[in-house]
């Protein structure tokens, strides 16, 4: 198992993109991402550095909720695949982030939409798109057989899900 300890600290002032604020659309993404690397999260809600904000004081009144529940909603999704049953699997797509369980399922993170090519065994498999900004919207699309030249619904992020 890998502890992702530190990776997502709401409220970071030397994260590369402080200068314009770390968004809530950062936050979502790269728990995702963080969840596509088969990785356990420590998240922490802070003020800027290590030792304000929640995690600094652990006083509930100082929690920033709104941000845990990014967290819980991607966590929550995770709980409805067998996600425990996949591993990382970079070598199967040509873009993205996948988890897969070869043969019976895969999962791909596509950050900014587009086409993706999945090596897949032994189809056919269902395809369906699940927007990762909205997990319930989910977008059925046709079967495929060899995995290639499937393209996500718009040029946002986008979970694809491949099962047997």
């Amino acid at each position: 198992p890998l502890l992702a300890q530190e990776t997502l600290w709401s409220g970071n002032k030397y994260h590369i993109r402080s200068h314009g604020g770390y968004s809530q659309d950062d936050l979502r993404r790269n728990t995702i991402v963080i969840h596509m690397s088969a990785a356990a999260l420590v998240f922490a809600d802070n003020d800027g550095d290590s030792s304000t904000g929640f995690t600094g004081t652990m006083e509930l009144s100082q929690r920033r909720q709104h941000e845990h529940d990014i967290l819980r909603r991607v966590w929550d999704f995770m709980e409805t695949i067998p996600y425990h049953e996949m591993k990382p699997r970079q070598d199967l797509v040509d873009v993205g982030f996948c988890l897969a369980d070869p043969a019976r399922r895969y999962l791909v993170y596509l950050p900014d939409g587009g086409a993706v090519n999945v090596k897949v065994e032994q189809g056919p498999f269902r395809v369906e798109w699940i927007n990762a900004r909205h997990t319930a919207e989910r977008k059925p699309a046709p079967d495929t057989r060899d995995g290639r030249g499937l393209k996500a619904p718009d040029g946002g992020d986008w979970l694809l899900y491949l099962t047997r």
